[in-house]
Parts: C-alpha cells; sequence; structure tokens
C-alpha cells in the first residue's frame, strides 16, 4: 500500500480494493486473522439462536420508543387550541394517531412468537428491523410534514 496525494477518500478506495483482492484470493487468511469461521465468528447454534432473540427485543425497544415519539409529534398540532383550526392533512395525521399505539403492539406479539418458538431455525432480525424501520419511515414523514403545516397557516395568518 503506497501512499500518494490523490486524498483521504482516493487513499481509502485504493486500499479497500487491495484488501478485498487479497481477500478474493487468500480467504483462509483473512479468516484466521480475524477469528471468523464462515461470518458468525464461531459461535454455536443455540448462541446465535439467543443472540438473534435478543436483538429482535433490541430492535422492537427502539421501534415502541419512536413510536411513541411520533404519537407525541403527531399529538403537537392538538395544542394549539380549538380556536385554531388545522389544515385538512393535519387534521388527517392526527386521527391516524392510535396507529402508532397499535404498531408497536403487533411488532411486540411478533416478537414474543419468535422467542417462544422452539425451532434452530427462525426468521432473520434482519427482514424484522427492515420492515418495522421501513413502516416508521413511512409513518414519521408525514407526521413530521403534519406538525409543520399548521406553524405555516399561522404564519400566513400573521401576514394579513
Amino acid at each position: 500500500m503506497v501512499s500518494d496525494d490523490r486524498g483521504p477518500i482516493a487513499s481509502c478506495v485504493r486500499d479497500a480494493v487491495w484488501i478485498s483482492s487479497r481477500k478474493a484470493r487468500y480467504p483462509d487468511l483473512f479468516n484466521d486473522l480475524l477469528g471468523v469461521s464462515n461470518g458468525l465468528h464461531n459461535t454455536t447454534a443455540s448462541e446465535r439462536v439467543i443472540m438473534n432473540k435478543t436483538l429482535h427485543a433490541i430492535i422492537l425497544v427502539v421501534f415502541t420508543v419512536a413510536c411513541s415519539l411520533v404519537w407525541l409529534l403527531m399529538k403537537l398540532p392538538l395544542l394549539l387550541g380549538p380556536s385554531h383550526p388545522l389544515p385538512g392533512f393535519t387534521a388527517l395525521c392526527v386521527s391516524l394517531r392510535p396507529i402508532m399505539i397499535v404498531l408497536p403492539i403487533m411488532a411486540a406479539a411478533y416478537c414474543v412468537w419468535i422467542w417462544l418458538r422452539k425451532s434452530d431455525k427462525l426468521p432473520s432480525w434482519i427482514g424484522f428491523f427492515a420492515v418495522l424501520m421501513g413502516i416508521l419511515m413511512l409513518l414519521a414523514l408525514p407526521a413530521v410534514v403534519s406538525a409543520y403545516l399548521p406553524l405555516y397557516d399561522s404564519l400566513n395568518h400573521l401576514a394579513r
């Protein structure tokens, strides 16, 4: 690995290409150096099952906290009071707040099913993570927009 003056990004890319080309030629050498066996760091099947169940629990906790924060964000426009009418999209999002309570309950039911299952072949936590974070993003973005709409509406009324 020879250094040149092309910058840190070019240097990192060049080093990554060098390492990946050596790893492709000598996979056993790199696995022995890193202590990796099949990418799972020499774990047994029961350790992988416990790790999978634990990661499901961590993802569930993060999702539940995020849903509660989005629920609070959806409640924010109601603090304006009855004298200020809400824009239509904001009223729709505020009326959909119970979804943010139901989703963590459904995810918890799935986690309970995972935890009580006795099989060695459990669904991976990666799919669970992808689905929950996708749902969270699809609900959080409209919630943020709907929380700011009353602010924009108030600013428009100030100009009159």
